[in-house]
């Protein structure tokens, strides 16, 4: 395929890093700038025109660096340790700085928020740090009365509930990837290790009767994969009853082409296993390319991103699907 349009920030300058995260939904696309080093980050709302993408600046920009996630009317975007939520006017969306709600933490980590997914009614934000040993992700359940208030003031809220994995290690990365569907979180540990070495997981969280709380995963995934160190979990992806998990460093015997595992939810329900559903791979064989850096998932369609095609290539995205 080849891309329709071209979307670029109008105050765009060299190492801004414009499009270090993206999010989509429905017509409505989302692009980070990840530098904070410059101050000037932002989060850059395009809409759909009438007649079709276009090459095009943006529709609004938002004042907030970092990581973006976008659902429905909710816009979600941060950095460092701190979230803002932005909800569409009525009028759509403007360029502003008042944000309808700040999400921070309460229990006095300091790591940094590493990944971010929002599905409007719920914000999931994972906050990795590999050389510390309090690696978690974090939820925000949106307020009976909204993520802001009527009155138009700022609304801080701390964290509904704090996800850790019941095996965490000093520097297993929980947290630099997170994803969510319905009630099911999935958050991505690469650096988990075994007795061979890095063999990574993702661990997935259900809801409970009750509603979020503090709690430790409903069941772990790992790969029983002939290549280490591998890294599953660097991307995680969740649809309905599928999970996509990513492992760029994958392959077997050792090249380290890449590759992305499937699990299908058991009727049962989700359970620990190292028995996937799909590997999935590139259609290429080159070594030392990152298939699997990124992963996304809608209906029966999966995408997986490849960010190193054999080197000399600008990268490629790789779509499995009926």
């Amino acid at each position: 395929m080849t891309q329709v349009a071209t979307l670029t920030a109008s105050d765009g300058k060299a190492g801004y890093q414009f499009g270090g995260s993206v999010a989509i939904d429905g017509d409505t696309i989302f692009v980070g700038n990840g530098n904070l080093a410059f101050g000037t980050g932002g989060g850059y709302v395009f809409v759909k025109p009438a007649r079709g993408w276009k090459t095009r600046h943006e529709t609004a920009k938002l004042a907030c660096p970092g990581l973006v996630a976008v659902a429905g009317d909710t816009a979600v975007c941060g950095g460092g340790d701190g979230a803002l939520v932005y909800i569409k006017p009525q009028t759509g969306w403007k360029s502003t700085s008042n944000y309808d709600a700040l999400l921070v933490t309460t229990d006095g980590s300091k790591n940094t928020f590493s990944s971010i997914v929002t599905n409007g009614q719920i914000v999931a934000i994972g906050a990795a740090d590999i050389n510390n040993e309090s690696d978690v992700a974090y939820l925000y359940v949106k307020p009976k009365n909204g993520w802001g208030t009527k009155s138009n003031k700022k609304h801080i809220l701390g964290q509904t509930a704090k996800l850790t994995n019941s095996d965490s290690t000093s520097g297993d990365g929980f947290g630099i990837s997170v994803a969510i569907s319905g009630d099911t979180v999935t958050v991505g540990a690469p650096y988990t290790a075994d007795n061979n070495g890095t063999l990574g997981a993702a661990y997935v969280f259900v809801e409970p009767a009750t509603g979020w709380t503090n709690m430790t995963e409903t069941a772990k995934l790992t790969a029983n994969t002939t290549s280490y160190p591998s890294i599953l979990g660097w991307s995680v992806a969740v649809c309905g009853d599928t999970l996509v998990a990513g492992n760029p460093n994958g392959g077997n015997n050792d090249n380290h082409q890449g590759d992305a595992f499937v699990f299908v939810k058991p009727t049962t329900g989700w359970t620990t296993t190292e028995t996937p559903n799909a590997q999935l791979t590139p259609s290429h064989s080159q070594e030392d390319d990152p298939f699997g850096w990124s992963v996304a998932i809608s209906g029966q369609t999966i995408v997986i991103g490849d960010i190193n095609v054999t080197y000399t290539q600008p990268g490629a995205a790789y779509v499995f699907g009926d």
